[in-house]
């Protein structure tokens, strides 16, 4: 599995540095302060994303950890119900 992953990133890494030809260049470096707004607005977007799971999950996993085990059960099943979907209609649009 780590040797896929190296295998991917030096993959990357070749073709960062060569043109369509295979020569070395850095043309596609010196561009790269051209995409630095989408950078960051990408990274911006994670860290709110992060922020608002965060809000939403604590408050809930205490609620959740204040009830019976039996109500647990339950809760946990209903927050994991809508992850599952996608696994399921992928499922059947193979079917």
């Amino acid at each position: 599995r780590l040797f896929s992953y190296a295998y991917h990133l030096l993959f990357v890494i070749y073709y960062s540095f060569t043109d369509k030809s295979g020569n070395f260049t850095l043309l596609y470096i010196e561009t790269l302060p051209k995409y630095l707004p989408t950078f960051l607005r990408s990274i911006w977007f994670g860290i709110v994303a992060t922020i608002i799971c965060l809000l939403i999950a604590f408050p809930t996993a205490y609620f959740i950890s204040q009830k019976s085990e039996k109500k647990q059960r339950t809760y946990v099943l209903l927050v994991m119900l809508p992850m599952w979907m996608s696994f399921l209609i992928r499922t059947y649009s193979w079917m």
